[in-house]
């Protein structure tokens, strides 16, 4: 379960992705939670800012153009908006079970509805 500060940070990366925000908006709101989370045992919350930081200023200094920011960006998204998704989906048609066929062992899903 993600930490507060982890939800916050996603929210505000979620906010600059839509075009909600500003670049500079989003350091302005990350850069006193990397001060916060640096002695913090929240690692995940720790090294999602540093990511996000590390892309905003490898950007400032040239070494990253606007589009690998954005790319960058969204991958740091990408764990979190998949850890969602796959909530809402064992909520709505529950734990999928996975079942084996020795003939050719492929795998085959099944949901079970949720009741």
């Amino acid at each position: 379960m993600p930490s507060i500060a982890e939800l916050e940070i996603h929210n505000q990366l979620a906010q600059y992705l839509d075009g909600a925000i500003q670049l500079y908006e989003l350091e302005d709101h990350l850069l006193p939670m990397m001060w916060d989370l640096a002695e913090s045992s929240d690692e995940q919350a720790r090294e999602l800012v540093g990511r996000i930081m590390n892309l905003i200023a490898e950007n400032s200094r040239g070494d990253r153009d606007f589009g690998s920011l954005q790319r960058g960006l969204a991958d740091a998204a990408r764990p979190f908006v998949w850890s969602v998704y796959s909530l809402v989906r064992k909520m709505s048609y529950g734990e999928p079970k996975i079942e084996t066929e020795s003939a050719n062992r492929s795998l085959r899903w099944e949901a079970e509805v949720a009741a």
